[in-house]
């Protein structure tokens, strides 16, 4: 052997390093799952400071209960549109749990957050106080609105000389 001989060898294209460190390309899909802090969402009103303060003393009253429903459905909706993913609903309802213990679901052993969502399965809807909210709220916004001579104008009553008002309202605020 000769020494001193190198052996020139043409080093790999750019392709072929390509190809030997990425394996063929499959597509995937990401998902983001979003990070919810709640007592952000009930410090932005009024009736959730109160709330919260009902629940750093561990006591919460139904009134309150229903409240808080629709003050994380409307930031709910108000972040991710009328339909949030199963996954978000979840985050959200783990971040309540996560954040106030006591209002952990006792008697679902696998999540605790039972109570408020838990996902559709073998083509059974999804269910919870918050996915109730939201399934109301948007069968709400899919009612044709009535025009204001019917709002104005209401009903005949059987019972002859009596007059009934009726107020059109935000039942929400």
């Amino acid at each position: 052997m000769e020494e001193g001989l190198a052996t020139a060898t043409r080093p790999p294209s750019m392709e072929d390093q390509t190809a030997a460190v990425v394996p063929a390309m499959i597509p995937q899909t990401l998902h983001i799952i979003p990070q919810f802090d709640i007592r952000q969402i009930l410090t932005g009103s009024t009736e959730g400071k109160l709330i919260l303060g009902s629940l750093d003393e561990d006591v919460i009253i139904p009134s309150q209960r229903k409240c808080l429903v629709r003050i994380l459905v409307s930031h709910l909706m108000e972040k991710f549109g009328e339909s949030p993913t199963s996954e978000t609903k979840k985050a959200l309802a783990a971040a309540l749990i996560h954040g106030f213990p006591s209002l952990k679901d006792e008697s679902d052993s696998s999540s605790g957050f039972g109570y408020w969502f838990t996902s559709g399965r073998n083509r059974r809807p999804a269910t919870g106080s918050l996915e109730e909210m939201l399934r109301s709220v948007r069968k709400r916004m899919r009612k044709p609105a009535r025009s204001q001579s019917t709002q104005q104008t209401p009903p005949q009553s059987s019972e002859a000389g009596t007059r009934r008002t009726f107020i059109a309202g935000n039942r929400w605020n």
